[in-house]
């Protein structure tokens, strides 16, 4: 029915949407609840989104390790 490349592909969107999803939640939580100046709470929600983001892909798309450090690196460093 699917290949494995279509597969992998959906599996990297829902894991594109958790992230996405933790972000917004965690803008929201530190702007609107915790009264934080949106440059700060982007900050955090941003930090937060990429964790999120990191262990979401690790623990979905990537059982390998070395793998796991080659997207980390990929992730980390445009982010830097």
């Amino acid at each position: 029915m699917f290949n494995k490349k279509e597969i992998k592909l959906f599996l990297y969107f829902i894991v594109g949407v958790i992230a996405t999803i933790a972000e917004w939640g965690a803008f929201y939580f530190t702007s609107d609840i915790g009264k934080l100046h949106y440059l700060p709470a982007t900050i955090i929600a941003y930090s937060f989104s990429t964790f999120i983001n990191w262990m979401a892909g690790r623990l979905i798309l990537f059982k390998n390790r070395r793998k796991i450090f080659c997207l980390k690196l990929s992730v980390s460093m445009p982010s830097a």
